[in-house]
């Protein structure tokens, strides 16, 4: 559900981006309205990109199991460890 109201956001803008670029075309050079346009695109783009859920690297497990986690939104990043926390996942080598 959350996809299908970025992608009418992308749309969106994608469609009102030239509306607005239109208007001020005749007070802008050329460059400029390129500019502008490049970057209304760039910015859907951005926001289309962060939406894909993001994963964390795969865990082995010592039985030979996968585990591939995803990464929620307010979860600290994975370079900031915990106290006690040596980074190692999965198998100990």
């Amino acid at each position: 559900m959350k996809s299908r109201y970025l992608t009418v956001l992308v749309l969106a803008t994608a469609l009102a981006g030239p509306v607005s670029v239109a208007r001020a075309a005749s007070d802008e050079a050329p460059a400029d309205t390129i500019e502008r346009g490049a970057q209304l695109v760039i910015d859907g783009l951005r926001a289309f990109f962060a939406s894909i859920p993001q994963y964390e690297p795969p865990e082995v497990l010592p039985n030979g199991d996968i585990i591939i986690r995803r990464v929620k939104p307010d979860a600290p990043k994975q370079d900031e460890k915990k106290d006690g926390d040596d980074g190692n996942k999965g198998l100990k080598l």
